[in-house]
């Protein structure tokens, strides 16, 4: 018999080797193993990746395994997104703050310019009084 074929062990059929499924009664002609995910030939008895045995307690302990794996792996997942979506909430507030704080910085600068002109008025005003009283007074004076 050739490498190159397969003999199926549910209908005995022959397939080529790089098949997944026969091709008379479609079953399996590999196993996958469930620790590691390696593609076995359908008469292995364990994984010649890792060794994990494909007999019944082979199975239930390499579920046991997976499933264990995967929650801590999945409860690291969410610790991550959590962390990155938190991470991208405070860059938001601090763009946030950061924009609210350059407003208050113009506002109060239009305030102090605007301050600074109304004293300019004032002065001119005050000015303007004195130099019409002065020219009050001194008519009063020239008119004794």
């Amino acid at each position: 018999m050739s490498e190159d074929i397969l003999i199926c062990p549910a209908c005995e059929a022959e397939n080529a080797a790089q098949r997944r499924t026969c091709v008379s009664c479609g079953q399996p002609l590999i196993v996958v193993c469930p620790r590691c995910n390696a593609v076995n030939a359908i008469t292995a008895e364990q994984c010649f990746a890792c060794g994990q045995r494909f007999d019944v307690l082979g199975q239930i302990i390499a579920r046991h395994e997976v499933r264990l794996t995967d929650r801590f792996t999945r409860q690291a997942a969410a610790a991550i997104e959590t962390k990155s979506d938190q991470k991208a909430q405070d860059q938001t507030r601090s763009r946030q703050l950061w924009e609210q704080e350059r407003q208050r910085q113009e506002y109060l600068q239009a305030q102090r310019l605007r301050q600074k002109q109304q004293e300019r008025y004032l002065i001119i005003g005050a000015a303007v009084a004195v130099v019409v009283v002065l020219a009050v007074v001194v008519m009063a004076l020239l008119a004794r």
